[in-house]
């Protein structure tokens, strides 16, 4: 509020007068004379003492000098620029000034800014992979997008920075654009198929996801993954692979786990079918595949040389022989084979005990029967009841030893007889063999 006005009266030659001065004031203030405030202009009786000392009275007049108040209204678009200042929003500009007589006047200025109802493209602002979508900028008609579109709306399908210009229809001009981004999904997946066939040792390694917008859901088989992406033990097959980023995007793949055609096998085949107590064995390994490694382990035997094949000593004493082999191809694949070897009671040197050399064709001959470590006959000697050599063999081979029953050049005498050899082994000690032969 602003300070009343202080009027102090000089009066000259106004002595038992009535003198009436006029005092001016702005319009609104007060005046204060004699210690009495007037806020209102017109004539007033004012009483006072003259410099005699004697009573006085005085009209004054109490003038308004005029204010004034200018109002006005402006329209500007939004961003525009008024008298030095960018307006965004409705504003009420209110300037102060003196008249010639000092009395402060308002100039009002309502500045009403013309907004636009939108301020943003609407519209989804991310692309999953091979989706489309629309932008829009409401109901205005002078659109025109970077596209070089002049719609309201415009399909995208790829990401960029999207642009629009809107003029309204008193002109003013709104400019926006957005970044249309896209999920456009990088996996570093390394895949390890199966190198030994039937065997559960796939693996699939998913490294990291790039491309879409953390975080990720990752399902594997239908399976929700947590912080571990490696999926180990695997058959062969197709597994599903799941990935969903933050804004819903999802790619799905398809995973195959490839293994071997053929099964890593290992065939034991032996030289013979048959074998003795104490018999050297030797035990052959066959497979479709290379082997790179082999371990044997022999029950009842004693292992001679190992390698791809395998050459053993059976026991003298047990039934049987127990062989098992593991075997290692070139792609660390594994099998293990076990062969079971029957032993025959082991005889050294068996003579037959009944002997018809009468030409009929069936055991006219007397031979033997040995075993492999059999290497030669020393001695083999015939004797009749009375003590008398009628067939003598030395030094031969086991397979060499033949009498057909001739004696002195004629058959001998059906009887019985007494078979005595003396025979070396392959160990070269000498083994005796007594038997009786009865010739029919």
């Amino acid at each position: 509020m602003k300070k009343p006005i202080l009027a102090i009266l000089v009066l000259f030659n106004c002595v038992h007068c009535i003198c009436q001065p006029i005092l001016y004031k702005c319009q609104g203030e007060n005046i204060i004379i004699n210690d009495v405030t007037y806020s209102q202009p017109g004539s007033y009786l004012i009483k006072y003492k003259d410099m005699n000392g004697l009573d006085s009275n005085v009209f004054v007049q109490i003038v308004d000098r005029p204010i004034y108040y200018f109002a006005s209204a402006l329209q500007v678009c939004k961003g525009d620029t008024f008298n030095g200042q960018i307006y965004t929003q409705d504003t009420v500009l209110t300037e102060t000034y003196k008249t010639i007589y000092g009395c402060d006047s308002i100039i009002s200025i309502e500045i009403n800014v013309r907004a636009f109802n939108i301020d943003s493209i609407m519209g989804n602002k991310h692309l999953c992979e091979g989706e489309k979508t629309v932008l829009s900028v409401g109901n205005y008609n002078n659109i025109r997008w970077s596209t070089g579109a002049q719609s309201k709306t415009i399909e995208v399908a790829f990401p960029g920075i999207y642009a629009v210009t809107i003029t309204d229809s008193e002109g003013c001009v709104l400019n926006m654009k957005d970044q249309i981004t896209a999920s456009d999904f990088v996996l570093d997946l390394d895949i390890v198929n199966i190198s030994c066939k039937d065997e559960a040792m796939g693996i699939v390694d998913l490294n990291y996801i790039d491309g879409g917008v953390e975080p990720y859901q990752v399902w594997f088989d239908d399976n929700l993954l947590t912080e571990d992406y490696t999926i180990n033990g695997l058959n062969a097959g197709f597994y599903s692979l799941k990935i969903q980023d933050a804004q819903k995007c999802v790619i799905d793949s398809i995973i195959q786990i490839d293994q071997p055609e053929t099964t890593f096998i290992v065939n034991l085949d032996t030289d013979k079918n048959e074998y003795r107590q104490g018999e050297e064995i030797i035990i052959q390994s066959n497979s479709s595949h290379t082997i790179v490694n082999n371990e044997w382990q022999c029950e009842n035997c004693d292992i001679i040389e190992a390698g791809e094949s395998l050459s053993l000593k059976a026991s003298e004493v047990a039934d049987n022989v127990k062989v098992v082999g593991t075997f290692t191809d070139m792609d660390g694949c594994q099998t293990k084979v076990e062969s079971n070897l029957k032993l025959l009671k082991k005889f050294g040197i068996v003579a037959p005990n009944i002997f018809t050399p009468n030409d009929d064709g069936i055991n006219d001959a007397f031979m033997l029967g040995f075993d492999p470590d059999v290497t030669l006959i020393k001695e083999m000697s015939i004797f009749d009841r009375f003590g008398n050599v009628v067939f003598k063999q030395q030094d031969i081979l086991p397979e060499q030893v033949l009498w057909d029953g001739i004696f002195s050049g004629q058959k001998a005498t059906p009887g019985v007889y007494t078979v005595f050899i003396n025979y070396q082994t392959i160990r070269l000690d000498i083994k005796k063999y007594i038997a009786s032969l009865t010739i029919l």
